[in-house]
């Protein structure tokens, strides 16, 4: 995937709070991190991920003080494809395993 600069950041609620722990204790795809000019980003873990039928991926930072909040990144500017606003719901479909 060559992802479109920035992320959707989705924050959850209620119940669905509980599974940024859940994605915290799962393994994920390990991505390194890097510098890119000035900036430094730290390393995370990904997952693969639906957002309605767009392809997508969570990451999820290694150093993260967010308990509610999800970055989502794809090949694609989400917010303006999905039409997406703040305070909007949408359904995200994270894989956490490849299927065998």
């Amino acid at each position: 995937m060559d992802p479109f600069v920035g992320t959707l950041n989705l924050r959850l609620a209620g119940e669905d709070r509980g599974k940024v722990q859940l994605l915290r204790r799962s393994t994920g795809i390990p991505m390194r991190g890097f510098t890119q000019g000035s900036r430094t980003f730290g390393a995370v873990k990904a997952f693969n991920a639906l957002l309605g039928d767009i392809r997508c991926a969570v990451v999820m930072p290694q150093r993260s003080h967010h308990m509610d909040t999800v970055e989502i990144i794809s090949e694609h500017q989400l917010r303006n494809l999905l039409d997406i606003h703040d305070g909007d719901v949408v359904e995200l479909q994270v894989i956490l395993r490849t299927p065998l």
